[in-house]
């Protein structure tokens, strides 16, 4: 899949960071505890609360 637009991006984004977390064996709550400690990273153009919401949802749906 070409993301051909920032949403799209995003999406593609979410969906390998939440295969990442799924390949170095990590359950949902270390998930999220990983995504609340990456809130700190000052890029909001990236690094949001809806992103973080997205690969959660990815997370669940590769598990």
């Amino acid at each position: 899949m070409v993301a051909t637009s920032e949403k799209e991006l995003r999406k593609v984004q979410a969906e390998l960071d939440a295969a990442a977390f799924h390949a170095y064996d990590l359950d949902r709550e270390q998930t999220a505890f990983v995504l609340d400690d990456f809130h700190q990273v000052q890029d909001p153009r990236l690094m949001d609360d809806g992103y973080f919401e997205m690969v959660l949802e990815k997370y669940d749906d590769l598990a």
